[in-house]
């Protein structure tokens, strides 16, 4: 119950995670950096599989566009 409400603390006080925080583990920079990567690499495969659609199947009528 103490661990808690230490940490419901540092929600309203974030000054205090500066005091008793230390420098950060750089693989979880690491980490986000590879999520966003992989976010950015399927929205251009999905831009890249539309494209594809409209391409090979140009007879489509718009509603299905």
């Amino acid at each position: 119950m103490i661990e808690f409400v230490r940490n419901v603390r540092l929600w309203f006080a974030p000054q205090e995670v500066r005091e008793e925080g230390g420098t950060p583990d750089y693989r979880f920079s690491l980490a986000n950096e590879r999520t966003f990567l992989a976010w950015l690499r399927t929205a251009l495969a999905l831009i890249g599989g539309g494209f594809a659609v409209d391409q090979f199947l140009p007879d489509l009528r718009w509603g299905w566009r």
